[in-house]
């Protein structure tokens, strides 16, 4: 059976624009409402803008090298890391820091393990 990757890489674009237009968004609603947070804060409060993801890390490198530890003990069978400018609102642009960490990888690894839980059912 193939297995179909369901064309990850445009939604990740999307879940970046997501990500970014919602720290927006969020950070509109507070001005508008003369409740701003300080700082970044203000972008980040509101909850939405992880709808596109499960985490965000701000220390990318060092959550790259966590991962591929985590891999490479066997703790995880696969795990993806991406970044994005802010910019990314308009594109959808994100870099993955490195081919085992990367999301073609991960969605492989995910859809093998649905694959495999399917033919069990």
């Amino acid at each position: 059976m193939a297995i179909d990757l369901a064309n990850y890489e445009q939604k990740a674009r999307e879940a970046v624009q997501a990500f970014w237009g919602h720290r927006e968004q969020a950070r509109q609603k507070q001005i508008n409402t003369s409740k701003a947070d300080q700082g970044e804060r203000a972008g980040v409060t509101a909850g939405k803008n992880m709808d596109g993801f499960l985490a965000l890390v701000m220390d990318a490198d060092r959550y790259n090298i966590l991962c591929r530890k985590l891999m490479q003990e066997h703790l995880y069978t696969a795990a993806s890391l991406i970044v994005s400018p802010r910019s990314a609102v308009e594109t959808g642009e994100y870099s993955e820091m490195s081919d085992i960490t990367g999301l073609k990888i991960f969605a492989s690894a995910l859809a093998g393990h649905v694959a495999a839980e399917a033919a069990r059912s």
